[in-house]
């Protein structure tokens, strides 16, 4: 089941509960759409390897020349602060907003020159 509205969430918890459910378990936080999110964090892995790569250069005598071959590994969106308090006490479930992460891979092969 997928919901949208966060204050939802507390509601069907509550309902399941009295519907006499005795766990509630696997409750993910997602993005809709992680497309944006991803092409971000793309570009700052590949801002970074390139950086990384130019540090290490820095200390000999050669460039940083064109990029020979780019690997990605698969899209990863982890929540990165994901809390559910629930109460039997409150006629609401409360649920709280988080913040998801979504992390990017890339493996980058440059040239060096001279």
């Amino acid at each position: 089941m997928t919901v949208r509205k966060l204050p939802d969430i507390g509601r069907l918890i509550d309902r399941a509960v009295s519907a006499g459910a005795t766990r509630v378990n696997n409750i993910r936080f997602e993005l809709s759409d992680p497309s944006a999110a991803r092409a971000q964090a793309l570009k700052l892995a590949m801002d970074q390897a390139k950086n990384e790569a130019s540090i290490l250069l820095s200390t000999t005598s050669h460039k940083l020349g064109r990029v020979l071959s780019i690997r990605t590994r698969g899209a990863h969106h982890a929540p990165i602060m994901e809390r559910a308090m629930m109460s039997m006490t409150r006629a609401d479930t409360p649920i709280e907003g988080g913040t998801l992460g979504t992390r990017a891979e890339v493996t980058v092969s440059f040239e060096i020159t001279d």
